[in-house]
């Protein structure tokens, strides 16, 4: 597992080997700097996760993102790319954090690759 906290706000991803699954939880509200290290630490799991089938980003406690967490999240929408058969699912409560996403997917011509719950 890997952990970045910092103030009340961060992000983790965890292997269920047995599942086949990676999830990214981010919660709280970002800093510039903790934004910024995002989308490599989400990349650097994913790479050494092996296979994955699921990649599951649990945003339920996550604040709206600043420009530098929405570039973040976008970054990491590249590096699913070379993972078509990816199954990604996006967990939120926030309705502006989720249309922030949803703008980014639609962006990245995700749509229809990604699922929101």
């Amino acid at each position: 597992m890997i952990k970045v906290d910092e103030e009340g706000a961060g992000f983790s991803a965890t292997l269920a080997p047995e599942e086949h699954v990676l999830r990214i939880v981010g919660y709280g509200f970002w800093s510039v700097d903790l934004a910024q290290r995002f989308s490599p630490m989400v990349r650097d799991a994913m790479r050494t996760a092996g296979n994955v089938s699921r990649l599951i980003f649990d945003f339920r406690d996550l604040k709206p993102l600043r420009d530098e967490g929405q570039r973040g999240f976008a970054d990491v929408l590249t590096t699913l790319r070379a993972l078509p058969n990816l199954h990604v699912l996006v967990l939120t409560s926030s309705p502006l954090t989720k249309l922030q996403l949803l703008r980014i997917v639609k962006e990245a011509s995700y749509v229809g690759r990604i699922d929101f719950q």
